[in-house]
């Protein structure tokens, strides 16, 4: 692509023992250059780490908590997005490539310090050629602590709203192309998904006018950006059938099919 590839060094906590065992590699799909998955016993880390392209620079990508039935789920998960992450990156004309990583397991109570610094030792084995930055089930804060174990990390300001403005800029567009115009006000948006990213957007679009309907798991998360909002609330079920005229998905990915 042109550009002089770029890595970091990676940092691990000093003179603290990793009591992991190695990383399985798993196997890895066309076009990708590692994945890997850890298990260690003493915090109960299950974690997944794909890394599709660095030949821009080194992977930036989210860690996710979240339960999934199989391992081979979580991989694809990971995989599908540490692809589209290196073609953002490129879009954007970042020097970064693009990874993915997971912590299966329940947020509500997996997300914890110990299993937060047993991932950043997973990430200091890659060299530095893994960014982590927050992502569902995650926070800056644990950034913050898988910082402790590796280095880089991104933990210095929440990415969310700025990746909510340019779902706004994808609807206007989107506006732009089917009705001839870009005026959010009195559209009805429906928003699947109100964590970080999905109530950043509500937040933006009803500071343009928009109608919002909102739905997410988690129903007093969603009550409450409702409450702040005037929006309303269904069923997460229901979400992708309601009458709207923008459907944005915020929740987990592979919702748009054929």
């Amino acid at each position: 692509m042109g550009r002089e590839r770029r890595s970091f060094p990676a940092r691990t906590a000093g003179g603290e023992r990793d009591r992991s065992r190695p990383a399985d590699r798993h196997v890895v799909p066309d076009g990708f250059e590692r994945v890997l998955v850890a298990h260690e016993p003493v915090s109960g880390l299950h974690a997944v780490i794909a890394i599709h392209d660095t030949t821009l620079g080194p992977a930036l990508g989210g860690v996710r908590i979240a339960p999934y039935p199989d391992q081979g789920t979580a991989v694809d998960d990971r995989c599908r997005l540490a692809r589209t992450m290196t073609l953002k990156a490129a879009i954007v004309g970042l020097d970064l490539g693009g990874g993915w990583s997971v912590i299966v397991g329940d947020p509500a109570v997996d997300r914890t310090e110990d299993r937060l610094r047993a991932h950043g030792r997973f990430i200091a084995r890659l060299g530095g050629n893994f960014i982590p930055v927050n992502d569902v089930g995650t926070r800056q804060e644990d950034i913050a602590v898988i910082g402790r174990e590796t280095s880089p990390v991104c933990d210095r300001g929440d990415p969310s709203p700025f990746t909510a403005l340019g779902v706004v800029a994808a609807i206007r567009a989107c506006l732009l192309a089917t009705d001839g115009h870009g005026d959010l006000s009195g559209i009805r948006v429906a928003i699947q998904g109100t964590g970080n990213v999905g109530s950043s957007l509500a937040r933006l679009l009803a500071a343009e006018g928009a109608d919002l309907i909102v739905a997410d798991v988690d129903v007093g998360r969603a009550e409450r950006v409702a409450r702040e909002l005037g929006a309303r609330v269904v069923d997460p079920d229901a979400i992708l059938s309601v009458s709207c005229d923008v459907l944005a998905p915020c929740a987990l990915g592979g919702v748009i099919n054929d």
